[in-house]
């Protein structure tokens, strides 16, 4: 079975995903005062398919709640698995 982890490396600015020590994966983001704009997923096209994007953007979610911070979801992704997942509804920013 595959070892799949997800950090902030903050100093790139990005959520990355390993599986097995590898990276396959990141998530690009911007951070202003409590707000993280999650901008791009990105995933090796050789994982596709694989259930890798939404373990990236959950671990990230995860870890921006556990800092009690906002989010925008300028990832078109990052917005379609919070519309599968309405229990992260509550980390959007409210304009």
């Amino acid at each position: 079975m595959s070892r799949i982890t997800v950090v902030n490396n903050a100093a790139a600015s990005r959520f990355e995903i390993e599986r097995d020590g590898n990276l396959v994966g990141h998530l690009d983001y911007q951070t202003q005062g409590g707000t993280v704009d999650l901008i791009h997923a990105e995933v090796d096209p050789s994982t596709r398919g694989e259930g890798l994007g939404a373990a990236l953007v959950k671990g990230a979610l995860d870890a921006i709640w556990d800092e009690k911070m906002t989010i925008i979801a300028s990832c078109p992704f990052v917005a379609s698995y919070i519309e599968q997942h309405p229990e992260y509804e509550p980390l959007l920013t409210r304009s």
